[in-house]
């Protein structure tokens, strides 16, 4: 037991008792000590003998056992243990859950006063928003009011005069140009027919009259396709005219049907002007190479139908229509010409062939003349398309920019209905002009390519 206790880790709780005091020997006791110790012994035992003894006292409790009390010690200290481990996990779990509350707690400060400062910002950008949005809606409706303006003078306006003396002054240029040309042309074929009268004598009526009915088809024909043509252009230029008080209306018109009619007609004009000078031509110097071949044997039978022949070319000229006054002055002089040729009997043929060369000349003059008119009118179409394009270019430029004064405002910060209608808007405004600048260079290629083709005609017919 000792042992037990000696080993135990309580044992600084029970310590062992210190062993006993070594005695001390025991001094020598004197004779005179000795008599009165036995004197006051034998006074104890007779005081004894006379008090009667007391009670007899109860037993004394059984001191416990060692090492019970060290167990339930063992015990009780356990379950303090326990009881305290408990409460340190329960602290720990407690303090755990107050430093989570208290974190949670900070972020939702944080947050809350991000979320503050974010509203104080978003409050002075939207006053921001609000200050700009009128400012563009002032610069929008500004941009209204002078395009309502722009209509409104485009309708209101009376044709404009200079246009018509410009266009007049050019189709006297172009027609004075072409008049040249021409009389240089009629005085090489003179030379060249008259070079060819000397070694002539006589000529078939029967080819000439075919070569007559063939000239005045073609004349005609030619007349009746210039004359469409003519009022074409002319009905375009009046669309064109008419067509200002609406943008959109003027770039479909112009799109799908004023550009494509135009570079049509334009072509098979050209082609039709430039097959038939080409068919006159071969013509010329095919009646030339026949004439020269027959006029030996019919130079009799010529001047008997003289006169016969005078009268189907005044006919003729008269049906033709292209401009009687002319055409009667053109057939007088050759009728007359040809008489006084006849009559003198030297130049007859040369005389005849300088005759029907004024009468092509003259024929040549109004095609000339109408060509320059449908010059002059194309010209004007031009003109009206340059017009029309500055008009269109200043119109993207003012929404250019508007549409770069709305970059820097935040449109995303712009709540509501009324902010989704005003990006809707915005959106709409960039793509119509997207759609503006592709439509603009189509426009701009195809005025070119009707510029470029009008250049080459007036060049082909100088």
């Amino acid at each position: 037991m000792d042992i037990e206790k000696k080993d135990s880790i309580f044992s600084g709780l029970n310590p062992v008792p210190a062993p006993p005091p070594v005695t001390a020997p025991r001094p020598a006791v004197s004779d005179q000590e000795m008599s009165a110790l036995k004197q006051k012994i034998e006074a104890l035992e007779r005081q004894a003998k006379t008090t009667p003894p007391p009670p007899p006292q109860p037993a004394a409790p059984r001191p416990p056992d060692s090492g019970q009390f060290v167990l339930a010690r063992l015990n009780d200290l356990e379950k303090k243990l326990e009881e305290f481990s408990r409460g340190v996990m329960m602290s720990s779990t407690h303090m755990k859950n107050i430093e989570e509350s208290r974190n949670s707690a900070r972020r939702e400060t944080e947050e809350l006063l991000k979320a503050v400062r974010e509203q104080q910002k978003y409050s002075e950008m939207d006053r921001q928003m609000h200050d700009q949005v009128e400012k563009a809606w002032g610069r929008v409706e500004d941009l209204e009011k002078k395009l309502m303006d722009f209509y409104t003078s485009a309708m209101n306006r009376p044709p404009e005069e200079s246009r018509a003396v410009q266009t007049a002054v050019l189709s006297a240029e172009i027609e004075k140009i072409l008049e040249s040309k021409l009389q240089k042309l009629v005085m090489e074929l003179e030379l060249k027919f008259k070079s060819l009268a000397e070694k002539v004598d006589d000529t078939s009526p029967a080819l000439a009259r075919k070569s007559e009915e063939k000239i005045s088809a073609l004349v005609a024909d030619l007349d009746v396709r210039l004359a469409a043509f003519e009022g074409e252009f002319r009905k375009l230029h009046l669309n064109i005219s008419s067509s200002e008080d609406a943008i959109q209306s003027l770039y479909s018109e112009i799109r799908n049907e004023m550009l494509s009619a135009l570079k049509n007609s334009m072509k098979e004009e050209s082609d039709a002007v430039r097959k038939y000078i080409d068919g006159f031509v071969v013509d010329t110097e095919a009646r030339i190479d026949a004439m020269s071949k027959l006029v030996i044997g019919h130079m009799d039978e010529l001047m008997v139908q003289t006169r016969l022949e005078g009268a189907k070319l005044e006919k003729i000229g008269a049906a033709s229509e292209i401009n009687v006054e002319k055409s009667r002055a053109a057939l007088s002089a050759f009728r007359e010409e040809l008489e006084g040729a006849f009559r003198k009997h030297t130049a007859d043929i040369g005389e005849r062939i300088r005759a029907e060369n004024v009468k092509n000349a003259g024929e040549l003059m109004e095609f000339s003349r109408l060509s320059a008119s449908s010059l002059a009118g194309a010209a004007a179409v031009t003109e009206s398309m340059e017009e029309l394009s500055g008009k269109i270019s200043r119109l993207k430029d003012a929404l250019t920019v508007f549409v770069d004064g709305m970059k820097d405002v935040r449109m995303e910060s712009l709540l509501g209905v009324s902010g989704a209608l005003v990006r809707k808007n915005l959106e709409g405004i960039r793509d119509v002009l997207s759609g503006m600048d592709q439509d603009l260079a189509a426009f701009d290629r195809i005025k070119c390519g009707i510029t470029d083709h009008l250049r080459e005609l007036a060049r082909k017919k100088e």
